[in-house]
C-alpha cells in the first residue's frame, strides 16, 4: 500500500494501472465517508500478515525486541517517504508539520507507548489476554470522541461495536480460561495493565489525530506517525542491547530471510500507520477502530495458509466470522438507508464530509475538493 502510494507519487507507475483505476475513482466522486472507510480497510489488509511474519521471525529464534526494533525502524523510513514525497519536500513536511502545535507531543507519546505497551504486555502475560484487553480501543475511541468532540457514533455504528467487542471475547475468552502458560500472578496482573494501556494509546492516537484534522487541517500527522514508529524503533533497540543483530538475538536462519521477511512486515505497519492518520479525517474514531478489529480476524487466516496444521479454533472461526458479518453488515446499511430516503448517506457527525447539496461545481468544503482533480491528488 505505502510503496504503491509513493511510486504513483513519483509518476513510476501511473501510466500502466494506476491511471485508469484513479480515473475510476474520480468518475465514482465517492463521498469521505467511502474514502475513510477504504483507507482504513487497505490498511488493516496490508497490516494482517504481521502475525504470519512475526510467528516466521520467532519460530526461527529472532528475538521480540530485536524484531520491534528493525520492523518500526523500516516502517518509520517508509512512512517518512511517503510524507515527503506526497507534501512536496522535506521543508514542507516540517512545515506541515509544526503547524499541529504542541499536539505533535502527545500524538507522537501515544503512538510509541501503544507499541510498547504491547510488546510488554506479551512478555508478562498470555497473547489472548494481550489481544483481548487490547481490542477494547473501541470503547476507548467512542469514550473519547465523545468527551474532546462530542460525536455521538450513529446507532447502528453503536450496536456493531457491542456485537464486535463479543465476537472479540468469543475467540479470545476461551485462550484465556484455558491458558497453560506458567505466569507469577502479579507480573500477569501488570501484563493485563498493559494490554488495557495498549487500547487506550492505540484510542487516544485515532482521537489527537481526528482532533488535529478538524482545528488544524493543513497541518500533516503522517509526519507525527514517522516518528512514533522511529520512538518505537529505538525503544526495542535499548531492550534489545546487545542482541539488536538478528544472529545475535538467536535467528537460526539465512539472513537474507529475516530482512526479507522484516522489510516486508515493515510495509504492512507503514500501510497502517499512514492509514492510521488518514483515516480519522474523513471518518469516527469508533468506526476506524471498528474495521481495525477485521485484523483479530484476518491474521489467523495467514497463519493457516503458511501453516496447515495450526488450525484455528472452533471459537476463532465463529467469533470470526462473526466479526466479518458484523462489519459488512455495518457498511452495508447505510447504503440501503440512503437508497430507501433517496440520498447520499450521511457521515457518522457532519463535521469533515462535503456538502452534498450544493452545486457540483462547487469546490469549498472541509474535506477538501470534490471532482476528478481533487480525488486523483488526495490518492
Amino acid at each position: 500500500f505505502a510503496p504503491i502510494i509513493v511510486a504513483q507519487q513519483l509518476g513510476f507507475i501511473r501510466r500502466l494501472a494506476l491511471t485508469p483505476l484513479m480515473s475510476w475513482l474520480a468518475m465514482t466522486a465517492m463521498s469521505p465517508q467511502t474514502k475513510g472507510r477504504l483507507i482504513a480497510l487497505a490498511s488493516i489488509v496490508a497490516v494482517s500478515p504481521d502475525s504470519l511474519c512475526v510467528k516466521f521471525l520467532s519460530d526461527a529464534g529472532a528475538g521480540a525486541f530485536c524484531l520491534l526494533a528493525w520492523k518500526m525502524l523500516f516502517a518509520s523510513a517508509l512512512i517518512g517517504l511517503y510524507t515527503v514525497i506526497s507534501v512536496g519536500g522535506c521543508g514542507t513536511m516540517l512545515s506541515k508539520l509544526l503547524r499541529a502545535g504542541w499536539w505533535v507531543l502527545p500524538g507522537v507519546l501515544a503512538h510509541s507507548a501503544g507499541d510498547a505497551f504491547f510488546t510488554l504486555s506479551l512478555v508478562f502475560t498470555s497473547a489472548a489476554n494481550t489481544l483481548l484487553f487490547a481490542n477494547l480501543n473501541v470503547l476507548w475511541a467512542a469514550i473519547l470522541g465523545l468527551i474532546f468532540l462530542g460525536e455521538r457514533p450513529p446507532a447502528h455504528t453503536f450496536m456493531a461495536c457491542v456485537v464486535a467487542l463479543c465476537a472479540v471475547l468469543v475467540i479470545f475468552l476461551p485462550d484465556v480460561f484455558d491458558a497453560k502458560e506458567e505466569v507469577d500472578g502479579s507480573l500477569q496482573i501488570w501484563g493485563n495493565i498493559f494490554g488495557l494501556a495498549t487500547g487506550m494509546c492505540w484510542a487516544s492516537s485515532l482521537t489527537i489525530v481526528r482532533i488535529v484534522s478538524i482545528r488544524i487541517p493543513e497541518a500533516e500527522m503522517t509526519a507525527v506517525a514517522a516518528l512514533g514508529a522511529l520512538s518505537s524503533g529505538l525503544l526495542g533497540a535499548v531492550g534489545a542491547g546487545d542482541e539488536i543483530y538478528p544472529l545475535a538475538s538467536g535467528f537460526r536462519g539465512p539472513l537474507w530471510q529475516f530482512w526479507l521477511v522484516t522489510a516486508i512486515d515493515a510495509i504492512g505497519l507503514a500501510a497502517l500507520f499512514t492509514g492510521f492518520c488518514l483515516a480519522p479525517k474523513f471518518i469516527t474514531g469508533p468506526e476506524i477502530a471498528l474495521i481495525f478489529l477485521l485484523e483479530v480476524a484476518l491474521g489467523p487466516l495467514w497463519v493457516v495458509l503458511a501453516y496447515p496444521d495450526k488450525m484455528p479454533s472452533n471459537w476463532t472461526l465463529l467469533g470470526g466470522a462473526l466479526l466479518i458479518g458484523t462489519l459488512a453488515l455495518h457498511e452495508l446499511m447505510p447504503l440501503t438507508l440512503s437508497r430507501r430516503r433517496g440520498s447520499p448517506s450521511p457521515s457518522a457527525d457532519g463535521k469533515l464530509s462535503a456538502v452534498e447539496d450544493k452545486a457540483s461545481g462547487e469546490k469549498g468544503m472541509e474535506c477538501g475538493v470534490v471532482g476528478p482533480e481533487a480525488i486523483d491528488v488526495e490518492f
